[in-house]
């Protein structure tokens, strides 16, 4: 690129050096470069030596166009699109939850040595299972455990020793979420408070404390 601009500089120089030395001679004027620089104007006075330098000038020029045409254009810009990205689907899951059972003592207005008892877990426990409650202190006595109503009616056989009360069922199941509760009367005149449950269904057994 660097060496067409320097061919179109020399050929518009020596182009314009030889219309101005024609110009000179169409009108005359060229007697003072005749008397003042003898040399000089022998060598321009001759048509021969401005004849070369236009050749050289066409020359250059049909060059440049020859160039020109063998490069063409500039190619269009081509646009690489991207593809696009796979779409991402995120599912979020719980973490397992963990299998529970909370138990919760209430005091019976009235009676201090009376005290409801109330259990509910998050899992269920199909029947038949067994449910052993233990208190801080020794039972006098118990009422029987009741399930939620609407369900079967239960079907177990109770037993309690010394701060345990113990039950077998084979029917209802426990259900996740809703309570089982029983009354229990304690031997000192305070109400007496479950410290653990232990549950055993068909061959696992779960241990909890309030």
């Amino acid at each position: 690129m660097l060496v067409s601009i320097y061919q179109l500089i020399v050929a518009i120089c020596v182009f314009g050096f030889v219309a101005f030395l024609e110009y000179l001679d169409w009108f005359g004027r060229s007697d003072v470069l005749k008397e003042k620089h003898p040399k000089l104007w022998a060598l321009m006075g001759k048509r021969a030596t401005r004849l070369v330098l236009l050749v050289v000038v066409v020359g250059f020029l049909a060059k440049d166009f020859h160039d020109t045409l063998a490069v063409g254009p500039p190619p269009e810009p081509v646009k690489i699109v991207p593809p696009s990205s796979p779409a991402l689907t995120l599912i979020y899951m719980n973490p397992p939850t963990k299998e529970r059972c909370w138990v919760h003592s209430y005091a019976v207005p009235g009676v201090p040595a009376n005290a409801l008892t109330t259990v509910v877990c998050n899992s269920a426990y199909k029947a038949p299972f067994s449910v052993v409650i233990e208190y801080d202190q020794k039972l006098a006595g118990t009422e029987p455990i009741t399930f939620p109503i609407g369900g079967e009616f239960s079907q177990y056989q109770e037993a309690l020793v010394d701060n345990k009360l113990s039950g077998i069922f084979t029917t209802p199941s426990i259900v996740p979420n809703e309570p089982f509760s029983v009354v229990v009367h304690g031997s000192l005149q305070k109400p007496p408070l479950a410290t653990k449950i232990t549950l055993r269904s068909r061959g696992i057994m779960r241990e909890f404390s309030p």
